[in-house]
């Protein structure tokens, strides 16, 4: 599966008139100076700020959909590489655009790569909890770990950094997991 994360780059670059980028018939239809004109008004930077985030959270719907349904570690690298690069292609193909809007553009953009790393890092986590979760002997072994952590011992360990004794007194007496519950 190509997904084309790289295309992005040339499509910001032609959006933004960066020097040498293929821009066709843009320049024709909006100059470079009256899309920056446009730039500095509040209320368009309002609208690409909304407008990104929405789009940003779609192309998240898209790429995660489910995100505790397993995902191609391919995938997840090329999701995390794209994440990775976002801030420094936008950065600079927006060379030379006013500060205002490279702010907004930059914040969504963050924030969208912040949101691909922690979805693919979730993913990741939940892989590897249904991995161990299919293994009965882990289970088994953890089963066994958590029963050997007693009411006694956790009142043994936590006694010297209680500055009133009584407290611990207030525990119930130890209990067990069992693996019927």
């Amino acid at each position: 599966m190509n997904l084309h994360f790289s295309a992005i780059e040339s499509l910001w670059q032609s959006l933004w008139r960066v020097q040498g980028a293929e821009c066709g018939d843009q320049e024709k239809l909006l100059s470079k100076s009256s899309l920056f004109v446009l730039c500095k008004c509040e209320p368009i930077q309002k609208f690409v700020q909304r407008a990104d985030y929405q789009f940003y959270q779609n192309l998240v719907d898209v790429l995660i959909p489910d995100v505790l349904r397993p995902i191609p570690s391919s995938l997840t690298q090329a999701i995390r590489n794209f994440a990775k690069s976002l801030e420094g292609w936008l950065t600079s193909a927006m060379q030379g655009v006013p500060e205002d809007m490279v702010k907004v553009k930059i914040g969504a953009v963050s924030a969208f790569a912040q949101t691909l790393r922690r979805y693919t890092s979730l993913n990741h986590l939940a892989q590897a909890a249904r991995a161990v979760l299919q293994n009965s002997s882990q289970i088994n072994q953890m089963l066994a770990d958590l029963n050997r952590v007693t009411s006694t011992t956790s009142r043994q360990e936590a006694l010297p950094a209680l500055p009133d004794r009584n407290v611990v007194a207030a525990y119930q007496t130890p209990t067990e997991i069992s693996p019927d519950v």
